[in-house]
């Protein structure tokens, strides 16, 4: 009777550790899932096209929506250096608005299959989450460790 007892004990023991194991392993996938988005989203903004952007017609006196974080939403036609100009919804913040609306130009890069996905030339790219990449980095290690352990 205290030998099935034991064997019992010994596979439930077995059980928790392949849990724990599992659970260690999805927090890592996780917490490297935003380093590796960020870093996918400077390389697509720093290899994206260059255009330039105006408001898509003079009779636009106002933005067509603005949200809580201050930033609004535009019509602007977008002439990219190589290829044909179309119109398209972006958002900008409040002071670029007023400046698109009083007659400047912007240059912009955009990403080629989604000009909403922009970033104005002079600001500096997105930044990367480091401490998720490295909280990343120490749970593999424990999962690494958790593998030897018995």
């Amino acid at each position: 009777m205290v030998d099935a007892y034991e064997r019992y004990k010994e596979g439930r023991s077995l059980l928790n550790k392949n849990i724990f194991r599992a659970v260690l392993f999805c927090m890592c996938v996780g917490a490297a899932i935003g380093p590796l988005a960020d870093f996918m989203d400077r390389r697509d903004l720093r290899n994206g096209k260059p255009a330039t952007v105006v408001v898509a017609s003079r009779h636009i006196k106002a933005p067509e929506r603005c949200f809580a974080s201050g930033d609004c939403q535009l019509s602007v036609k977008v002439t990219p250096d190589a290829g044909a100009p179309f119109h398209h919804l972006m958002v900008f913040n409040r002071s670029r608005i007023d400046r698109l609306l009083q007659g400047d130009t912007m240059r912009v890069r955009y990403v080629a299959d989604r000009p909403a996905r922009h970033l104005v030339e002079g600001d500096p790219l997105p930044p990367i989450g480091w401490g998720m990449a490295l909280l990343s980095l120490a749970l593999l290690g424990t999962f690494g460790v958790s593998l030897r352990l018995k």
